[in-house]
């Protein structure tokens, strides 16, 4: 929800929280090579 605020109340920049992924069907992974945990 922080994030979520965040990105919408500055939709001019550009935000990098560490999460990627190379094709939608893929998990996000973290810098590090782990998964998000949808727990969280």
């Amino acid at each position: 929800e922080f994030i979520s605020r965040r990105v919408s109340s500055q939709p001019d920049h550009s935000f990098w929280i560490g999460l990627s992924r190379r094709r939608t069907e893929e998990p996000w992974l973290w810098e590090d090579g782990s998964t998000l945990l949808s727990n969280l």
